[in-house]
């Protein structure tokens, strides 16, 4: 059964609520309301498959993990509409990089449910949520005293696979529920692993509008920690560069560009800033990057390390890359 028919079949059923992992009796209670409220069609429709309701929960269980089942079934609505609403053919490009790891714990008042996990070479989304009892109000939001996600790098020098960055911010809020994204990127290549991501300390935050500075209280000495198989596949592509920039001082050596993001490295002298970064498709569309919304890193080795990171608000199609425009230089990739 391929990914299409068990998204249809998740999308039919039901099956797309990730706060509890479901599980065969379930799968085969839903099959069969499914079949009952229409017994001829359904009934034409598994005998045409070969599927009773038993045997579907049993396929999908055992297509691998429970992880990979529900990895295979769709993408979590908050996180369709943090890329903007992307199109079936766009969610596809991020196909084996998307995972839903489907636990729950709760401490000290506060519920945690991890969701899901969405990759590429560089950076690990996860998606999850935040039930608290505590009465928040629409000027307050939530944030973390400690927040660690373990990552490990192919790269073995600790240098370079220490660079990036990482934050959690909320993009949905229902009652006390907050959906949070937690984004941790790296200079280094990522690879399978069982990932740790700890929690610790929940706080409400006042948000002052026009100042810096906010004021903290805290809600929960509540302490977790989430522990679960990470595997992806790498849906970006490195292009190979070497060209000047910098006034001759540095040298872009590669791009690495994946559906969600931009990673650009550079190196030589130390750099705070390029000119803006365009990035034209072969259908006219351009995404213009100002040099505040990327990030820069530098990492200190014997050569210098500049990597400019961005992350994209929509899933884009690599292959319709034209020419990627960094400061100075016109680089035509396809």
């Amino acid at each position: 059964m391929n990914n299409k028919r068990l998204r249809m079949l998740n999308d039919e059923l039901g099956l797309n609520d990730y706060a509890e992992a479901p599980n065969s009796q379930t799968i085969i209670e839903r099959v069969n309301n499914s079949i009952n409220a229409d017994p001829l069609e359904r009934s034409i429709f598994m005998r045409r498959k070969l599927i009773s309701s038993a045997l579907v929960a049993v396929l999908i269980l055992s297509i691998a993990s429970l992880t990979v089942f529900a990895a295979t079934l769709g993408w979590h609505h908050k996180l369709i509409e943090y890329f903007n609403n992307p199109t079936a053919e766009q969610m596809e490009l991020m196909n084996g990089a998307f995972d839903a790891p489907m636990i729950s714990k709760t401490d000290n008042g506060i519920t945690v449910n991890i969701i899901q996990t969405l990759a590429d070479n560089h950076g690990i989304y996860v998606l999850y949520e935040v039930e608290t009892n505590e009465d928040i109000k629409p000027t307050e939001s939530l944030s973390w005293e400690k927040q660690r996600l373990k990552i490990q790098y192919r790269n073995s020098d600790k240098k370079v696979g220490s660079g990036g960055y990482a934050y959690s911010k909320v993009i949905s809020k229902e009652d006390n529920k907050y959906t949070m994204l937690y984004i941790r990127t790296g200079i280094g290549e990522i690879v399978n692993q069982k990932l740790v991501f700890d929690l610790e300390g929940l706080k409400k935050i006042h948000l002052i509008p026009d100042e810096k500075i906010t004021n903290a209280d805290k809600i929960s000495d509540c302490k977790f920690s989430f522990e679960w198989d990470f595997e992806y596949i790498n849906s970006g592509v490195t292009w190979n560069i070497n060209k000047k920039i910098n006034n001759g001082k540095s040298e872009i050596t590669n791009i690495d560009i994946s559906p969600i993001s931009l990673w650009i490295t550079i190196t030589g002298e130390q750099i705070d800033s390029v000119n803006n970064i365009e990035i034209k498709f072969n259908n006219g569309y351009e995404i213009l990057i100002t040099n505040k919304d990327y990030a820069i890193q530098y990492t200190p080795l014997r050569d210098g390390i500049n990597t400019i990171s961005f992350e994209f608000n929509e899933i884009i199609n690599i292959n319709d890359v034209k020419s990627i425009t960094i400061g100075d230089q016109i680089i035509k990739v396809n």
